[in-house]
């Protein structure tokens, strides 16, 4: 991370009989109201080596201006369609050379140049992890644990926010204090997802019986669905 000097200005020019009319007015604009820094604000920012200060952490990702193809993240997430499935690469961690990331079809955890993992990147679809999109294996899975966990089933149930953050964490996702501030988004995502199937489930079963089997509502994916070394040779 770097330094910068962040500076918003409010910038009038005035007729007046002095500087300190000028300044009077300009400070009464700004008072009423009929001049603001949201609307009137000109913001500059430059790099800072300022010694004695107390420098703020900005959110990661927060302007979402990052290329994520060149800049890859942990929680990046590269998705593959083919035949109408899709193979999932979730970056977790990153060195000066490679790129580390859990393959969803394999379930394991691999590694590749970065070069490489730019061209897929810039051939494939990639989902930056500011765009707050989770993959789709991990809300298969945090469905499919709240149902061996009896916590739903074809007929009702209710979320449970510790399951959901355990999926969410095992994968690396975990707030940091402006998400907890503002609204955990994973884990609103998760509960909204787990609540539209508890919905769709249960408008569909009738009254449950003494002889019902619960179903497995997981990923289904092809079986000659390349593994990214394939897509690589």
């Amino acid at each position: 991370m770097r330094k910068f000097k962040v500076v918003t200005r409010i910038t009038n020019y005035i007729w007046a009989e002095s500087p300190e009319d000028s300044r009077k007015f300009h400070e009464d604009l700004i008072n009423k109201g009929k001049v603001t820094l949201q609307k009137d604000g000109e913001t500059t920012v430059k790099f800072s080596r300022a010694l004695g200060v107390q420098f703020l952490e900005a959110p990661e990702d927060i302007s979402r201006s990052r290329d994520p193809i060149e800049k890859p993240r942990p929680l990046d997430w590269l998705e593959i369609e083919q035949d109408g499935m899709s193979l999932i690469a979730l970056v977790t961690k990153l060195s000066k050379r490679r790129v580390y990331y859990y393959e969803a079809l394999t379930q394991t955890q691999r590694s590749i140049d970065r070069d490489a993992w730019a061209k897929w990147a810039g051939s494939h679809k990639v989902h930056p992890s500011y765009k707050e999109k989770l993959p789709p294996f991990i809300v298969h899975e945090c469905v499919r644990v709240h149902r061996e966990k009896g916590l739903i089933s074809d007929h009702g149930g209710t979320p449970d926010s510790s399951v959901i953050l355990a999926t969410l964490e095992k994968y690396g996702y975990e707030p940091d204090d402006y998400e907890l501030q503002n609204g955990y988004w994973a884990e609103n995502i998760l509960d909204k997802e787990l609540n539209n199937y508890i919905l769709e489930t249960s408008s569909k079963a009738g009254p449950p019986g003494p002889d019902d089997e619960v179903d497995e509502w997981d990923i289904q994916l092809a079986d000659d669905l390349p593994t990214l070394d394939e897509l690589s040779k």
